[in-house]
């Protein structure tokens, strides 16, 4: 405990006023209600925020549907959590959670989940900076309660875990300080730096599931700039720790998200390319296996090796090349590929050819549909995709410009088809 009290500038004038009205509830109730967490730290740190998570000292949905009865809105219920959504209304949302204290049988396990305190939920958190607390009880609303040190740490900007064992019951919290060593620019505690380099290891990685890691590097890939915090994995040979083979050369990575930098935009899957990228084929499938990875990851970093051995020769090489081959070679690619060959070599030949796709010729279509050209007589079936593919290589390319430029095409085309077919019907009867 403390006697500061937590500046509330940072929320907005409804937002403190819901929380009081809350705090009322909790003393008609008589139970502990407190806004927790990166709330409490971003507000110490003098940020704004929009986030509103609270902590009861019972069970959420109780609170929740208390807060329902009194004040309107709606809610939504997680009681295999232990949280519920609290939504009053006018876009505002509360996240509610049972205060509870963990236990882990195995490291890297979920947690078995007891009831408990504001003390027992703070002390199963991350990082000290993390583990803090502000009652919104009327007769103490703002007080501080930070029984780990979390103030000193943020003014020290130093990040700290609360316990040696903190990264073995939990190894995604290896991730956890790598994200807000990038985003805050804390330093990491010495003994901290000590303990995660401890847990980076294949051994500890393993008893965490592939869907806990992905939700981790999404979460880092959702930072304002995640080139930091990959980088960071790199130097903490973090990837390794997922695969061994994971092994990407620092620099590679550095050029590839410097290049990601300076495009205007991007994909937010692709820093995780630039971090698959210089790494074999065969090694990638490898980590999102472990990832079990989604349709679209899987997707794009088969669709680089496609690239890589196939697309990119053609694209650098210097001589001319039809427009609709630029179109054929890049159609369907993943643009998560797109965007790394142009940070790649933003100025190379590829890439002026992949900025003529993106930009003019992947919006290229053809005037006349495939019922048009059926009403100008082709079969349906694959005679109609065929012509219509040969209608937009030439449209690509100059040859029409018009839908009586397509239209004639289209004829000649039809009277070459019906000319080859009677052909074909003249040596059958010879023969």
């Amino acid at each position: 405990m403390t006697d500061a009290v937590l500046p509330m500038s940072g929320l907005t004038p409804d937002a403190i006023a819901l929380l009081r009205r809350l705090g009322k509830i909790a003393v008609e109730r008589d139970v502990g209600a407190y806004v927790v967490g990166g709330v409490v730290r971003d507000l110490l740190l003098g940020g704004k925020t929009g986030d509103l998570d609270i902590v009861v000292e019972e069970r959420a949905e109780d609170f929740v549907a208390a807060a329902l009865s009194r004040l309107g809105g709606s809610s939504k219920v997680y009681a295999r959590f232990g949280t519920a959504l609290y939504l009053p209304g006018q876009g505002a949302k509360v996240d509610v959670a049972t205060a509870r204290s963990e236990t882990y049988a195995t490291p890297g396990a979920l947690p078995d989940v007891l009831r408990g305190t504001i003390s027992d939920d703070l002390v199963r958190r991350d990082f000290t900076i993390n583990a803090m607390a502000a009652s919104i009880r009327p007769e103490d609303f703002g007080r501080l309660i930070d029984e780990h040190n979390g103030q000193a740490d943020l003014r020290d900007r130093v990040l700290r875990v609360l316990h040696e064992g903190s990264f073995l019951d939990d190894p995604t919290r290896v991730f956890r300080a790598v994200r807000f060593h990038a985003r805050l620019g804390f330093a990491i505690a010495p003994d901290t730096e000590r303990l995660l380099r401890d847990a980076a290891t294949p051994d500890t990685l393993d008893t965490v599931s592939g869907e806990r890691l992905m939700n981790e590097l999404m979460l880092m890939l959702g930072e304002t700039d995640p080139s930091a915090a990959l980088l960071r994995l790199v130097d903490w040979r973090l990837t390794e720790a997922v695969r061994p083979c994971w092994s990407p050369d620092r620099a590679r990575v550095e050029h590839l998200l410097a290049g990601l930098n300076r495009l205007p935009a991007c994909s937010r899957l692709t820093p995780l390319m630039a971090l698959l990228e210089p790494v074999a084929p065969v090694c990638r499938a490898d980590v999102v296996d472990r990832l079990r990875a989604g349709r679209r990851l899987r997707r794009t970093v088969s669709d680089l090796a496609v690239y890589e051995s196939k697309t990119a020769p053609v694209l650098r090489a210097r001589g001319p090349l039809d427009r609709s081959r630029i179109h054929e070679l890049l159609r369907g690619r993943a643009m998560e590929v797109l965007e790394l060959a142009l940070a790649d070599d933003p100025v190379g030949t590829a890439s002026n050819r992949i900025r003529l796709y993106t930009n003019e010729l992947a919006g290229v279509e053809t005037a006349l549909s495939g019922g048009d050209l059926i009403a100008l007589g082709f079969p349906q079936g694959e005679e109609v995709g065929n012509a219509l593919d040969a209608l937009r290589r030439a449209r690509l390319d100059g040859v029409v410009s018009t839908r009586e430029d397509e239209e004639r095409f289209a004829r000649n085309m039809l009277a070459s088809m019906t000319q080859r077919e009677a052909g074909l019907d003249e040596g059958r009867k010879s023969c």
